[in-house]
Protein backbone atom coordinates (compact mmCIF):
# COMPACT_ATOMS: atom_id res chain seq x y z
CA UNK A 1 0.00 0.00 0.00
CA UNK A 2 2.89 2.35 0.85
CA UNK A 3 4.36 1.86 -2.64
CA UNK A 4 1.02 2.62 -4.33
CA UNK A 5 0.60 5.66 -2.11
CA UNK A 6 4.08 6.96 -2.98
CA UNK A 7 3.42 6.48 -6.72
CA UNK A 8 0.18 8.45 -6.49
CA UNK A 9 1.89 11.26 -4.65
CA UNK A 10 4.49 11.44 -7.41
CA UNK A 11 1.62 11.81 -9.93
CA UNK A 12 0.21 14.70 -7.93
CA UNK A 13 3.64 16.32 -7.77
CA UNK A 14 3.74 16.36 -11.57
CA UNK A 15 1.28 19.28 -11.32
CA UNK A 16 -1.37 17.59 -13.41
CA UNK A 17 -4.62 19.62 -13.15
CA UNK A 18 -6.42 18.26 -10.12
CA UNK A 19 -9.72 17.82 -11.94
CA UNK A 20 -8.02 15.51 -14.46
CA UNK A 21 -6.99 13.00 -11.80
CA UNK A 22 -9.45 10.07 -11.51
CA UNK A 23 -11.51 10.21 -8.35
CA UNK A 24 -10.60 6.67 -7.33
CA UNK A 25 -6.91 7.62 -7.18
CA UNK A 26 -7.63 10.53 -4.88
CA UNK A 27 -9.79 8.31 -2.68
CA UNK A 28 -6.89 5.87 -2.27
CA UNK A 29 -4.75 8.77 -1.06
CA UNK A 30 -7.43 9.90 1.38
CA UNK A 31 -7.98 6.43 2.80
CA UNK A 32 -4.29 5.84 3.25
CA UNK A 33 -3.61 9.31 4.56
CA UNK A 34 -6.35 9.07 7.15
CA UNK A 35 -4.66 5.98 8.55
CA UNK A 36 -1.33 7.73 9.10
CA UNK A 37 -0.84 9.13 12.59
CA UNK A 38 0.21 12.76 12.84
CA UNK A 39 1.78 12.56 9.41
CA UNK A 40 2.01 15.00 6.55
CA UNK A 41 1.62 14.28 2.87
CA UNK A 42 2.67 16.36 -0.12
CA UNK A 43 -0.01 17.72 -2.42
CA UNK A 44 1.73 19.38 -5.32
CA UNK A 45 4.14 21.70 -3.55
CA UNK A 46 1.96 21.94 -0.43
CA UNK A 47 2.04 19.94 2.72
CA UNK A 48 -1.33 19.11 4.19
CA UNK A 49 -2.47 17.39 7.30
CA UNK A 50 -3.10 13.71 6.76
CA UNK A 51 -6.50 13.94 8.45
CA UNK A 52 -8.30 15.08 5.29
CA UNK A 53 -12.05 14.73 4.93
CA UNK A 54 -14.66 14.55 2.18
CA UNK A 55 -17.54 16.97 2.76
CA UNK A 56 -20.91 17.17 1.01
CA UNK A 57 -22.34 20.60 0.16
CA UNK A 58 -25.86 20.81 -1.33
CA UNK A 59 -26.82 24.43 -0.67
CA UNK A 60 -26.22 25.88 -4.13
CA UNK A 61 -29.32 27.22 -5.89
CA UNK A 62 -30.68 25.11 -8.74
CA UNK A 63 -33.30 26.59 -11.10
CA UNK A 64 -35.42 24.47 -13.44
CA UNK A 65 -37.46 25.70 -16.42
CA UNK A 66 -39.12 24.15 -19.47
CA UNK A 67 -38.17 24.88 -23.07
CA UNK A 68 -39.18 23.36 -26.41
CA UNK A 69 -36.69 22.63 -29.17
CA UNK A 70 -37.72 24.22 -32.47
CA UNK A 71 -37.50 20.98 -34.42
CA UNK A 72 -36.32 17.40 -34.23
CA UNK A 73 -35.35 15.05 -37.03
CA UNK A 74 -38.04 12.43 -37.71
CA UNK A 75 -36.63 10.77 -40.85
CA UNK A 76 -34.25 7.82 -40.95
CA UNK A 77 -35.54 6.55 -37.59
CA UNK A 78 -36.96 3.25 -38.89
CA UNK A 79 -40.16 4.01 -36.96
CA UNK A 80 -43.51 5.08 -38.41
CA UNK A 81 -45.56 6.97 -35.81
CA UNK A 82 -49.35 7.18 -36.18
CA UNK A 83 -51.88 8.25 -33.60
CA UNK A 84 -53.47 10.88 -31.44
CA UNK A 85 -53.11 11.30 -27.69
CA UNK A 86 -54.14 13.85 -25.11
CA UNK A 87 -52.24 14.17 -21.86
CA UNK A 88 -53.44 16.30 -18.96
CA UNK A 89 -49.95 17.63 -18.29
CA UNK A 90 -48.26 17.48 -21.69
CA UNK A 91 -51.12 18.51 -23.99
CA UNK A 92 -52.38 17.07 -27.26
CA UNK A 93 -50.21 15.17 -29.76
CA UNK A 94 -51.05 14.00 -33.29
CA UNK A 95 -48.76 11.91 -35.53
CA UNK A 96 -48.93 11.17 -39.25
CA UNK A 97 -46.53 8.79 -40.97
CA UNK A 98 -45.30 9.32 -44.54
CA UNK A 99 -43.73 6.54 -46.63
CA UNK A 100 -42.40 6.11 -50.15
CA UNK A 101 -42.70 2.72 -51.87
CA UNK A 102 -40.85 1.12 -54.78
CA UNK A 103 -41.61 -1.49 -57.44
CA UNK A 104 -41.46 -5.25 -56.77
CA UNK A 105 -38.27 -7.02 -57.71
CA UNK A 106 -40.03 -10.30 -58.51
CA UNK A 107 -43.29 -10.10 -60.41
CA UNK A 108 -43.55 -13.00 -62.86
CA UNK A 109 -47.32 -13.04 -63.37
CA UNK A 110 -48.86 -15.67 -65.63
CA UNK A 111 -51.57 -14.82 -68.14
CA UNK A 112 -54.10 -16.87 -66.19
CA UNK A 113 -53.55 -15.09 -62.85
CA UNK A 114 -56.45 -13.09 -61.43
CA UNK A 115 -56.29 -10.11 -59.07
CA UNK A 116 -57.72 -10.65 -55.56
CA UNK A 117 -56.92 -7.68 -53.28
CA UNK A 118 -54.31 -5.21 -52.07
CA UNK A 119 -53.30 -4.42 -48.49
CA UNK A 120 -50.81 -2.38 -46.46
CA UNK A 121 -48.93 -4.56 -43.95
CA UNK A 122 -47.35 -2.98 -40.87
CA UNK A 123 -45.33 -4.50 -38.02
CA UNK A 124 -45.72 -3.01 -34.55
CA UNK A 125 -42.62 -1.77 -32.76
CA UNK A 126 -43.91 0.29 -29.81
CA UNK A 127 -46.84 2.32 -28.53
CA UNK A 128 -47.73 5.19 -26.23
CA UNK A 129 -51.09 5.71 -24.54
CA UNK A 130 -54.20 3.58 -24.12
CA UNK A 131 -54.41 0.56 -26.45
CA UNK A 132 -57.54 -0.85 -24.83
CA UNK A 133 -59.70 1.54 -26.83
CA UNK A 134 -60.63 1.11 -30.48
CA UNK A 135 -58.18 2.72 -32.88
CA UNK A 136 -59.08 4.18 -36.30
CA UNK A 137 -56.59 4.66 -39.10
CA UNK A 138 -56.83 5.80 -42.73
CA UNK A 139 -54.38 5.52 -45.63
CA UNK A 140 -54.10 8.20 -48.33
CA UNK A 141 -52.16 8.51 -51.58
CA UNK A 142 -49.65 11.36 -51.72
CA UNK A 143 -50.09 14.06 -54.35
CA UNK A 144 -46.59 15.46 -53.77
CA UNK A 145 -43.24 13.71 -53.89
CA UNK A 146 -41.37 13.21 -50.63
CA UNK A 147 -38.51 15.69 -50.92
CA UNK A 148 -36.67 17.37 -48.02
CA UNK A 149 -37.22 21.10 -47.56
CA UNK A 150 -33.75 21.66 -46.09
CA UNK A 151 -30.25 21.19 -47.50
CA UNK A 152 -29.34 18.46 -45.02
CA UNK A 153 -31.64 15.86 -46.68
CA UNK A 154 -33.54 15.25 -43.44
CA UNK A 155 -37.19 15.63 -42.54
CA UNK A 156 -38.37 17.08 -39.25
CA UNK A 157 -41.42 16.97 -36.99
CA UNK A 158 -42.69 20.09 -38.80
CA UNK A 159 -42.27 18.58 -42.30
CA UNK A 160 -45.35 17.64 -44.31
CA UNK A 161 -46.40 16.42 -47.77
CA UNK A 162 -49.84 16.95 -49.31
CA UNK A 163 -52.06 13.90 -49.74
CA UNK A 164 -55.40 13.09 -51.35
CA UNK A 165 -58.22 13.43 -48.85
CA UNK A 166 -59.97 10.43 -50.43
CA UNK A 167 -59.16 7.31 -48.46
CA UNK A 168 -57.18 4.56 -50.12
CA UNK A 169 -58.02 2.34 -47.17
CA UNK A 170 -59.13 2.42 -43.54
CA UNK A 171 -59.44 0.19 -40.50
CA UNK A 172 -60.93 0.21 -37.02
CA UNK A 173 -59.28 -2.19 -34.60
CA UNK A 174 -57.96 -2.79 -31.10
CA UNK A 175 -54.15 -2.47 -31.14
CA UNK A 176 -52.18 -5.53 -30.04
CA UNK A 177 -48.57 -4.37 -30.25
CA UNK A 178 -47.16 -7.20 -28.16
CA UNK A 179 -49.29 -10.08 -29.35
CA UNK A 180 -47.72 -13.17 -30.95
CA UNK A 181 -48.84 -12.00 -34.38
CA UNK A 182 -47.96 -8.30 -34.06
CA UNK A 183 -48.95 -7.39 -37.63
CA UNK A 184 -51.56 -4.89 -38.77
CA UNK A 185 -53.14 -5.41 -42.22
CA UNK A 186 -55.17 -2.62 -43.84
CA UNK A 187 -57.16 -3.40 -46.99
CA UNK A 188 -56.57 -0.87 -49.78
CA UNK A 189 -58.61 0.31 -52.74
CA UNK A 190 -59.21 -2.39 -55.38
CA UNK A 191 -59.26 0.02 -58.31
CA UNK A 192 -55.68 1.11 -57.58
CA UNK A 193 -54.74 -2.46 -56.74
CA UNK A 194 -56.11 -3.84 -60.02
CA UNK A 195 -54.34 -1.07 -61.97
CA UNK A 196 -50.99 -1.95 -60.39
CA UNK A 197 -51.58 -5.68 -60.86
CA UNK A 198 -52.36 -5.24 -64.55
CA UNK A 199 -49.27 -3.05 -64.92
CA UNK A 200 -47.08 -5.80 -63.47
CA UNK A 201 -48.78 -8.38 -65.64
CA UNK A 202 -48.01 -6.57 -68.92
CA UNK A 203 -44.62 -5.29 -67.68
CA UNK A 204 -45.71 -1.63 -67.84
CA UNK A 205 -42.66 0.49 -66.96
CA UNK A 206 -44.88 2.98 -65.15
CA UNK A 207 -45.30 0.22 -62.56
CA UNK A 208 -42.20 -1.97 -62.91
CA UNK A 209 -39.50 0.73 -63.04
CA UNK A 210 -38.97 2.39 -59.69
CA UNK A 211 -38.28 5.89 -61.05
CA UNK A 212 -41.42 5.94 -63.18
CA UNK A 213 -43.47 4.25 -60.47
CA UNK A 214 -42.56 7.04 -58.02
CA UNK A 215 -43.64 9.65 -60.55
CA UNK A 216 -47.12 8.14 -60.62
CA UNK A 217 -47.43 6.65 -57.13
CA UNK A 218 -45.61 9.14 -54.89
CA UNK A 219 -46.24 7.39 -51.60
CA UNK A 220 -48.67 7.02 -48.72
CA UNK A 221 -49.79 9.02 -45.70
CA UNK A 222 -50.94 6.95 -42.72
CA UNK A 223 -53.34 9.13 -40.77
CA UNK A 224 -54.85 8.84 -37.30
CA UNK A 225 -58.40 9.62 -36.28
CA UNK A 226 -58.57 12.57 -33.87
CA UNK A 227 -60.52 10.45 -31.37
CA UNK A 228 -57.75 7.91 -30.89
CA UNK A 229 -56.13 7.73 -27.47
CA UNK A 230 -52.79 6.17 -28.37
CA UNK A 231 -49.80 6.58 -30.69
CA UNK A 232 -48.60 3.43 -32.43
CA UNK A 233 -45.12 2.77 -33.74
CA UNK A 234 -44.45 0.53 -36.76
CA UNK A 235 -41.17 -0.79 -38.17
CA UNK A 236 -40.46 1.21 -41.33
CA UNK A 237 -38.08 -1.29 -42.93
CA UNK A 238 -40.77 -4.00 -42.92
CA UNK A 239 -43.68 -1.99 -44.35
CA UNK A 240 -45.15 -3.59 -47.47
CA UNK A 241 -47.97 -2.84 -49.88
CA UNK A 242 -48.97 -6.32 -51.05
CA UNK A 243 -51.09 -7.43 -54.01
CA UNK A 244 -52.76 -10.86 -53.73
CA UNK A 245 -53.77 -12.97 -56.72
CA UNK A 246 -54.52 -16.55 -57.73
CA UNK A 247 -54.51 -18.76 -60.80
CA UNK A 248 -57.91 -18.77 -62.47
CA UNK A 249 -59.85 -22.04 -62.01
CA UNK A 250 -56.90 -23.71 -60.27
CA UNK A 251 -57.02 -24.71 -56.61
CA UNK A 252 -53.58 -23.45 -55.55
CA UNK A 253 -52.18 -21.22 -52.85
CA UNK A 254 -52.62 -17.50 -53.37
CA UNK A 255 -49.81 -15.56 -54.98
CA UNK A 256 -48.60 -12.16 -53.82
CA UNK A 257 -46.37 -9.32 -55.02
CA UNK A 258 -44.78 -6.81 -52.65
CA UNK A 259 -44.10 -3.09 -53.06
CA UNK A 260 -41.53 -2.47 -50.27
CA UNK A 261 -40.46 0.81 -48.74
CA UNK A 262 -38.13 2.74 -51.04
CA UNK A 263 -35.59 3.94 -48.46
CA UNK A 264 -35.63 4.44 -44.69
CA UNK A 265 -34.29 7.96 -45.19
CA UNK A 266 -37.38 9.02 -47.15
CA UNK A 267 -39.79 7.90 -44.41
CA UNK A 268 -40.68 10.56 -41.84
CA UNK A 269 -43.29 11.51 -39.26
CA UNK A 270 -45.15 14.76 -38.86
CA UNK A 271 -45.71 15.48 -35.16
CA UNK A 272 -48.24 18.14 -34.25
CA UNK A 273 -48.97 19.35 -30.74
CA UNK A 274 -51.42 21.62 -29.00
CA UNK A 275 -50.18 23.16 -25.75
CA UNK A 276 -53.05 25.63 -25.28
CA UNK A 277 -54.35 23.92 -22.12
CA UNK A 278 -50.97 23.26 -20.52
CA UNK A 279 -48.88 25.11 -17.96
CA UNK A 280 -46.29 25.90 -20.65
CA UNK A 281 -48.70 27.26 -23.27
CA UNK A 282 -46.71 30.52 -23.49
CA UNK A 283 -43.74 28.74 -25.12
CA UNK A 284 -43.67 29.48 -28.85
CA UNK A 285 -40.03 28.91 -29.85
CA UNK A 286 -36.75 27.64 -28.46
CA UNK A 287 -35.79 30.98 -26.90
CA UNK A 288 -38.89 30.92 -24.70
CA UNK A 289 -38.97 29.20 -21.34
CA UNK A 290 -41.23 28.93 -18.33
CA UNK A 291 -39.73 28.62 -14.88
CA UNK A 292 -40.90 25.78 -12.70
CA UNK A 293 -41.98 28.33 -10.10
CA UNK A 294 -44.48 29.69 -12.62
CA UNK A 295 -45.77 26.23 -13.54
CA UNK A 296 -46.90 24.90 -10.15
CA UNK A 297 -43.36 23.82 -9.38
CA UNK A 298 -43.25 21.51 -12.40
CA UNK A 299 -40.79 21.09 -15.24
CA UNK A 300 -41.28 18.89 -18.30
CA UNK A 301 -39.22 16.48 -20.40
CA UNK A 302 -40.75 14.53 -23.29
CA UNK A 303 -39.44 12.76 -26.37
CA UNK A 304 -41.30 13.32 -29.62
CA UNK A 305 -42.53 16.80 -28.70
CA UNK A 306 -38.98 18.01 -27.91
CA UNK A 307 -39.88 19.38 -24.48
CA UNK A 308 -36.77 19.65 -22.31
CA UNK A 309 -35.77 20.98 -18.90
CA UNK A 310 -33.19 23.74 -18.59
CA UNK A 311 -31.01 23.74 -15.46
CA UNK A 312 -29.21 26.82 -14.16
CA UNK A 313 -26.91 27.34 -11.18
CA UNK A 314 -27.10 31.12 -10.59
CA UNK A 315 -24.61 31.32 -7.71
CA UNK A 316 -22.08 28.74 -8.84
CA UNK A 317 -19.42 31.43 -9.17
CA UNK A 318 -19.16 31.36 -5.38
CA UNK A 319 -17.11 28.22 -5.86
CA UNK A 320 -14.31 30.39 -7.23
CA UNK A 321 -14.09 32.13 -3.86
CA UNK A 322 -14.00 28.86 -1.92
CA UNK A 323 -10.61 28.08 -0.42
CA UNK A 324 -11.82 25.38 1.93
CA UNK A 325 -11.34 22.40 -0.34
CA UNK A 326 -11.27 20.91 -3.80
CA UNK A 327 -14.35 19.71 -5.71
CA UNK A 328 -14.01 15.97 -6.22
CA UNK A 329 -17.43 15.27 -7.68
CA UNK A 330 -20.63 17.14 -8.60
CA UNK A 331 -24.07 15.55 -8.92
CA UNK A 332 -27.40 16.95 -10.08
CA UNK A 333 -30.31 15.25 -8.30
CA UNK A 334 -34.03 15.72 -9.00
CA UNK A 335 -37.25 13.77 -8.64
CA UNK A 336 -40.31 13.02 -10.79
CA UNK A 337 -43.75 14.00 -9.57
CA UNK A 338 -45.17 11.30 -7.37
CA UNK A 339 -47.77 9.06 -9.07
CA UNK A 340 -47.14 10.71 -12.46
CA UNK A 341 -45.50 7.58 -13.84
CA UNK A 342 -47.48 4.66 -12.45
CA UNK A 343 -49.02 3.77 -15.85
CA UNK A 344 -46.13 3.98 -18.32
CA UNK A 345 -43.18 3.83 -15.94
CA UNK A 346 -40.15 6.09 -15.87
CA UNK A 347 -37.67 6.23 -18.77
CA UNK A 348 -34.04 5.48 -18.11
CA UNK A 349 -30.94 6.87 -19.77
CA UNK A 350 -31.80 10.56 -19.99
CA UNK A 351 -28.97 12.67 -21.39
CA UNK A 352 -27.81 16.17 -20.63
CA UNK A 353 -26.62 18.90 -22.99
CA UNK A 354 -24.62 22.09 -22.57
CA UNK A 355 -26.55 25.10 -23.87
CA UNK A 356 -25.78 28.79 -24.25
CA UNK A 357 -27.57 32.06 -24.89
CA UNK A 358 -31.12 31.78 -26.28
CA UNK A 359 -31.06 28.09 -25.30
CA UNK A 360 -28.90 27.14 -28.28
CA UNK A 361 -27.52 23.61 -27.85
CA UNK A 362 -23.72 23.49 -27.88
CA UNK A 363 -23.07 19.79 -27.35
CA UNK A 364 -23.76 16.81 -25.17
CA UNK A 365 -22.14 16.92 -21.76
CA UNK A 366 -19.29 14.42 -21.68
CA UNK A 367 -17.27 12.98 -18.84
CA UNK A 368 -13.51 13.60 -18.78
CA UNK A 369 -12.93 10.20 -20.39
CA UNK A 370 -15.07 11.22 -23.37
CA UNK A 371 -18.11 9.06 -22.57
CA UNK A 372 -21.63 10.45 -22.81
CA UNK A 373 -23.12 11.25 -19.43
CA UNK A 374 -26.49 9.59 -18.83
CA UNK A 375 -28.79 9.65 -15.84
CA UNK A 376 -29.03 7.00 -13.17
CA UNK A 377 -32.48 6.24 -11.77
CA UNK A 378 -33.34 5.08 -8.26
CA UNK A 379 -36.92 3.81 -8.00
CA UNK A 380 -38.79 3.46 -4.72
CA UNK A 381 -41.41 0.99 -5.94
CA UNK A 382 -42.93 0.46 -2.50
CA UNK A 383 -43.55 3.99 -1.24
CA UNK A 384 -42.49 6.20 -4.20
CA UNK A 385 -40.91 8.56 -1.67
CA UNK A 386 -37.27 8.29 -2.72
CA UNK A 387 -37.53 7.89 -6.49
CA UNK A 388 -35.01 10.23 -8.12
CA UNK A 389 -32.63 10.81 -11.03
CA UNK A 390 -28.93 11.64 -10.71
CA UNK A 391 -26.51 13.11 -13.26
CA UNK A 392 -22.76 13.28 -12.71
CA UNK A 393 -22.02 16.88 -13.77
CA UNK A 394 -18.45 16.96 -12.47
CA UNK A 395 -16.99 17.84 -15.86
CA UNK A 396 -19.30 20.86 -16.18
CA UNK A 397 -18.48 22.25 -12.73
CA UNK A 398 -14.76 21.52 -12.90
CA UNK A 399 -14.47 23.16 -16.32
CA UNK A 400 -15.79 26.40 -14.83
CA UNK A 401 -13.37 26.15 -11.94
CA UNK A 402 -10.44 25.54 -14.27
CA UNK A 403 -11.45 28.51 -16.43
CA UNK A 404 -12.03 30.66 -13.33
CA UNK A 405 -15.34 31.71 -14.90
CA UNK A 406 -18.96 30.55 -15.04
CA UNK A 407 -20.75 32.17 -17.99
CA UNK A 408 -24.19 33.35 -16.76
CA UNK A 409 -25.67 32.48 -20.20
CA UNK A 410 -24.58 28.85 -19.95
CA UNK A 411 -26.83 26.13 -18.61
CA UNK A 412 -27.58 22.42 -18.85
CA UNK A 413 -30.51 20.80 -20.66
CA UNK A 414 -32.14 17.52 -19.66
CA UNK A 415 -33.55 15.61 -22.63
CA UNK A 416 -33.57 12.25 -24.40
CA UNK A 417 -30.87 10.63 -26.50
CA UNK A 418 -31.12 10.94 -30.29
CA UNK A 419 -32.24 7.32 -30.54
CA UNK A 420 -35.28 8.03 -28.33
CA UNK A 421 -36.30 11.61 -28.93
CA UNK A 422 -37.83 10.94 -32.37
CA UNK A 423 -39.21 7.41 -31.96
CA UNK A 424 -41.41 7.55 -28.85
CA UNK A 425 -43.18 9.87 -26.40
CA UNK A 426 -41.65 8.87 -23.08
CA UNK A 427 -41.88 11.62 -20.48
CA UNK A 428 -40.73 12.81 -17.08
CA UNK A 429 -42.76 15.28 -15.05
CA UNK A 430 -40.28 16.86 -12.63
CA UNK A 431 -41.55 18.16 -9.29
CA UNK A 432 -39.31 20.90 -7.88
CA UNK A 433 -41.48 21.58 -4.83
CA UNK A 434 -41.95 18.15 -3.25
CA UNK A 435 -38.23 17.48 -3.85
CA UNK A 436 -36.02 20.52 -4.31
CA UNK A 437 -33.42 19.80 -7.03
CA UNK A 438 -29.92 19.68 -5.62
CA UNK A 439 -26.40 20.26 -6.84
CA UNK A 440 -24.38 18.00 -4.59
CA UNK A 441 -20.69 18.92 -4.39
CA UNK A 442 -18.21 16.58 -2.72
CA UNK A 443 -15.27 18.64 -1.41
CA UNK A 444 -11.93 17.32 -0.29
CA UNK A 445 -10.93 19.37 2.74
CA UNK A 446 -7.41 19.23 4.03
Amino acid sequence: MQAIYNDLIRILNMKIPFSKIPVFLIMIIIVYACNKNDAELTFGEKYINARSSLTLIDTFTVEFSTIRLDSIQTSNTNTILVGHYQDESFGEINCTGFIELTSPTDYGISSSEVYDSMALILNYTNYYGDTTRQFSITVHQLIESIEPESDDDYFYNTSSVSYNLLELGSKQFYPKPFSKDSILTIKLDDIIGKYLFDGLKINDEDVTLSEKFLENFKGLAIVSDMYNRAILGFLAENVIMRIYSHENNIDEDAQYYDFPINTITSQFNKIEHNYSETLFSSITDQKDEIRAGDANGLSFVQAGTALATKVMFPNLEELLLNNEGVVMKAELVFAPKKLSYTKNGLPTGLVIFEIGKHNVINDLLYAYDGTTITSSLVEDDLFQENTHYTFDVSSYVLKGIENHYFNPDDALLISFAASDINTNFNKVLIDTEAFTPQLRLYLLKY
